[in-house]
């Protein structure tokens, strides 16, 4: 059976713009709600009472001065200076008394029970020293201001008392210090001056000019050759790696070589021939190399002429291949030739060098002991001005200055009737958006069909409308009495074109996995639509537990497919009622027995069904819910084909999947959704089934009760 699944036949799960579809039709629920919730968000905020501010801008200067001292550091104030001043200005040792103050001036605050004062400190970003924003929210004017204006100086006096200790501790540790350096300074004066006298001190007798100059020739051309091999040892190191580096290096030397007659002078001008050789033999090289390429397109490489070019090239190859190799040659014997350059100067300066005496070691003591005497002074000096600094600080760590006075907003900052509505608009419009869209998941877990053909590789066959179950109570023959171009006619005859293109056989199954999915009335209903074909149509009732369609033939024999089974001498024929509407036959159920399973799985039905092949043109079974009863089982593998029927709105597609795994995955022709909407769209996406026009063909503008 050829069943290649079209995956454009589904679109893919409902995406998020979906989810946008389904608020935008809802709107009129959702636009209400969220009118409501704005409005008495807005009668809320009139309940309020009102809040008034006062603001100031504040500015604080560290004193870094005060920070030389060991005695003040403190790494988490380093790090964010700022927090230190806003925990102060928070602190209850600072507002409870200011708080108590302010009451006291206005006693109406305590009257009315509002007595609360909200501190607002907001530091300003990219300024360059700190600077704060102060602001104090409270429900009289006067009383906001009136707070503002006693907490700058409360908190500069707190700032001062718990600063002055620090302070203090300070200015003593530096003056210890001071004292301490003056002793060691005097110390360092007495041993200079007797060092001197000790050694009858002579500077010019230790050293001649012309030895110092010398020495200082010597170094300079050693430090000059040490430069010159720091650049070549790396390179021929890695040219020695990696050849192809050659070109890079070589480059590198020229330009060595070029400056070397005022700087790095390395007497190599027969070198720096032989790089230009290699370097014109590499240009030969490429140039042989393209007109060989070129030759290769016309001619076979056993030519005369392609012969003698790659000659050539090898020629040319080789030769520059020496040239490297001198050239390499010649750097390390210069190598060599420069490092043994450097050990000789220097062995000549530390002979000389030798020859100065002993007085380079008086020298040096006498040297060291002037510069201990310089930095002590230079610490003492800095020391002293630091205490100068803290002296005249008046015991604070800070400087501060106010850059915008205090001043009150012109009217209340709170409520803002702006803000409720909104929070009220958005709260109402996320929980009826949220509600809203739960319930839409749960319908589209019901009507996600596209999951369905996508998880069990099986196509929807048809897609059959809903119509009014009163109808089908009535007469279930309807379908025969309503007008043949009517949707639920088309949704049959478009099922009835599918399986007479893809069935493989006569026989064809419909089951579902669970009750009351609409088996029985679209097999019922899709044996009639065959039947008003020239075929020859049977419809087999397989439902041996519950015999649904014995209801609806209720003036028909009961005795059917049971009883044949259990009857060895019986024919078939006996059971088969003819044309009991339109000219479709009926085989009923029989009567029920407890050995069903058994008699459904032995060959006497494969027998008759065989037999019944060769007297109908198609067979369809109606059977049981393949997940509760084996009995479908057994018969979907006598069957030809199966077909799965899914109730929109109430199948499941895991359960549909289950209802696959039990049936023989071959025969499955594919499913049928069945009982569908047209307000049921929105919850499937876009959605056409292989054969028609799709779920919403003919819904827009029809009347079905009209129809009916």
């Amino acid at each position: 059976m050829n069943q290649q699944i079209n995956e454009n036949e589904f679109s893919q799960d409902i995406e998020f713009l979906q989810y946008l579809k389904v608020l935008l039709h809802y709107w009129w629920i959702i636009s209400p709600i969220s009118l409501i919730g704005a409005g008495a968000m807005m009668a809320y905020s009139m309940t309020l009472p009102k809040k008034y501010r006062a603001e100031c801008r504040f500015e604080i200067f560290e004193n870094q001065a005060i920070q030389v001292a060991e005695r003040i550091k403190d790494d988490y104030w380093e790090e964010d200076p700022m927090e230190k001043h806003m925990l102060m200005l928070r602190s209850s040792k600072l507002n409870t008394p200011i708080r108590n103050s302010v009451l006291e001036k206005f006693p109406k605050l305590k009257q009315i029970n509002l007595t609360s004062f909200q501190l607002n400190l907001n530091p300003v970003k990219g300024a360059q020293y700190d600077l704060i924003d102060i602001s104090v929210d409270s429900h009289n004017k006067e009383a906001s201001l009136e707070y503002l204006k006693q907490l700058i100086p409360a908190y500069e006096n707190l700032r001062v008392n718990t600063n002055s200790g620090e302070v203090e501790a300070s200015r003593e540790q530096l003056e210890q210090k001071i004292q301490s350096l003056d002793k060691q300074i005097d110390d360092v004066e007495k041993e200079i001056i007797e060092f001197k006298t000790r050694h009858n001190f002579v500077f010019v007798s230790t050293k001649t000019e012309f030895d110092q100059k010398y020495i200082s020739n010597l170094l300079e051309k050693a430090n000059k050759n040490q430069f010159i091999l720091d650049i070549l040892k790396p390179e021929l190191i890695r040219l020695d790696k990696e050849t192809s580096l050659a070109s890079e290096v070589f480059d590198q030397i020229i330009e060595i070589v070029g400056h070397g007659n005022n700087r790095l002078s390395i007497g190599q001008t027969g070198l720096e021939q032989d790089i230009q050789q290699w370097k014109d033999h590499k240009l030969s090289r490429f140039r042989i190399e393209a007109q060989l390429k070129i030759m290769l397109k016309k001619y076979k490489l056993s030519h005369p002429k392609v012969i003698a070019v790659t000659d050539e090239l090898e020629i040319i190859e080789v030769e520059q291949e020496v040239f490297r190799k001198n050239i390499l040659s010649g750097l390390r014997g210069k190598v060599k030739t420069l490092e043994a350059q450097n050990r000789n100067y220097l062995l000549r300066a530390d002979r000389i060098e030798d020859t100065f005496g002993q007085n380079a070691n008086v020298i040096s003591t006498l040297e060291g002991f002037v510069n201990k005497q310089q930095r002590l002074n230079d610490l003492r000096a800095s020391l002293h001005e630091t205490l100068v600094s803290i002296s005249s600080s008046g015991g604070d760590k800070y400087f501060t200055r106010m850059l915008r006075e205090p001043f009150l907003y012109d009217g209340p900052v709170s409520p803002q009737q702006s803000k409720y509505i909104i929070k009220g608009f958005v709260v109402c419009f996320g929980i009826s958006s949220a509600l809203i869209l739960f319930n839409f998941f749960l319908k589209i877990k019901r009507y996600n069909f596209s999951r369905i053909s996508r998880e069990n590789h099986l196509p929807c066959l048809a897609t059959i409308p809903h119509f009014p179950a009163k109808f089908a109570k009535q007469n279930p023959f309807f379908l025969n009495e309503i007008s043949k171009s009517s949707v639920l006619a088309e949704s049959y005859r478009s099922l009835r074109l599918f399986m007479d293109k893809n069935m493989d056989g006569k026989i064809v199954l419909f089951t579902s996995s669970g009750p009351s999915e609409g088996k029985t009335c679209t097999s019922l209903n899709t044996a009639l639509c065959s039947s008003w074909t020239d075929k020859k149509v049977l419809l087999i009732d397989g439902d041996f537990r519950r015999v649904t369609l014995r209801k609806i033939f209720p003036n028909k024999s009961k005795e059917g497919l049971m009883d044949y089974l259990k009857n060895d001498t019986m024919n078939i024929e006996k059971y088969i009622i003819k044309k009991p509407v339109g000219d479709l036959d009926y085989l009923p159920a029989g009567t029920s027995d407890e050995y069903v399973t058994e008699l459904i799985d032995g060959k006497k039905i494969k027998e008759l069904f065989s037999e019944l092949k060769n007297k109908y043109d198609l067979i369809i079974i109606d059977s049981a819910p393949a997940i509760r009863v084996i009995d479908t089982v057994h018969l979907a593998e006598v069957a030809d084909s199966t077909v799965i029927v899914v109730r929109a709105g109430k199948t499941l597609a895991p359960n549909v999947s289950a209802t696959v795994k039990r049936l023989p995955k071959e025969k499955l022709l594919g499913f049928v959704v069945n009982g569908f909407r047209s307000q049921d769209t929105k919850y499937t996406g876009t959605v056409h089934s292989p054969n028609g026009y799709g779920y919403t063909y003919g819904y827009k503008g029809y009347n079905y009760k009209k129809e009916y």
